[in-house]
């Protein structure tokens, strides 16, 4: 099939969602004169949307850069032990890049996925502090591989991971945070009548002061069909019986401390009869 390739002038935003095409499919958009006028913004963006390359291999890329201009200024202003924020009129140009882009690759006549998503963005501008300008600039990287298979009839598994990098900086003030999620999940069908599943979750964040907080939470649940009209289940939540989450962040403004208070391990019996 041929590539297609489209050209349009739209005053919105970048599309979002995939589509599913046989072939390439490029995109150019940029916003009209009146809507740069309207709010000092220039948002062109390119995209290539889904396409196939081999057989059971998908990928997708998108692009985009944003340049605004603000009119106010934010300002901090230090007073005590405390911090002010005050607007000055000032211009302020706003630079946003953002990359995204994912690929994936169907194994064992698609029973097995395996792939990968990322996402990078960089935003600059510029702020004051104690009516002295300084700039500012902010960058993230994304990665999220994932696997999802499907063994035999009975047999099922589910794993995600997504690791996100953070910096921060303001004049020479420099800040890293960086975050891992983890989530997987099997399934057993033994029988029609059984249905058996286990779950699991990992958060793990590292701060700038190479301070570490992590946490897991282990889940099951097992399900059973007596008949057509009862329906018996089992389910386990937080078998590792966490109770507590909490941990200190530090900004180049700031201490900010979070505490997350958790429900203890429960098992919880439902029965469901249909009249």
């Amino acid at each position: 099939m041929c590539p297609i390739s489209g050209h349009g002038i739209s005053a919105g935003h970048s599309p979002e969602g995939n589509r599913m095409l046989i072939g390439s499919f490029i995109t150019h958009n940029t916003d009209t004169a009146d809507s740069r006028e309207k709010n000092g913004s220039c948002l062109p963006y390119f995209v290539i949307k889904d396409f196939t390359i081999i057989t059971s291999l998908f990928a997708n890329l998108s692009a985009k850069y944003e340049q605004d201009y603000q009119p106010l200024m934010q300002n901090q202003l230090f007073i005590g032990d405390r911090i002010f924020t005050a607007f000055v009129t000032c211009g302020n140009n706003i630079s946003v890049t953002q990359l995204n882009g994912g690929i994936s690759k169907g194994l064992w006549s698609a029973k097995i996925t395996v792939g990968i998503d990322a996402s990078f963005g960089h935003s600059s501008a510029r702020m004051m502090r104690q009516n002295v300008e300084q700039p500012y600039a902010s960058t993230f990287i994304t990665l999220a591989p994932k696997f999802t298979g499907k063994f035999t009839c009975w047999f099922s598994t589910d794993y995600r991971l997504t690791y996100t990098n953070n910096r921060y900086q303001v004049d020479a003030v420099k800040a890293i945070h960086s975050a891992l999620r983890q989530n997987l999940s099997v399934t057993f069908l033994p029988t029609d009548q059984w249905h058996i599943a286990f779950g699991a979750e990992h958060y793990y964040t590292r701060f700038s002061t190479d301070q570490t907080a992590s946490i897991t939470f282990i889940d099951a649940s097992v399900r059973w069909l007596l008949s057509k009209r009862i329906d018996l289940a089992f389910v386990a939540s937080n078998l590792l019986d966490e109770t507590d989450y909490r941990y200190t962040s530090f900004g180049s403004l700031s201490e900010s401390f979070y505490s997350f208070n958790i429900r203890p391990r429960n098992i919880i019996i439902k029965m469901q009869i249909k009249i």
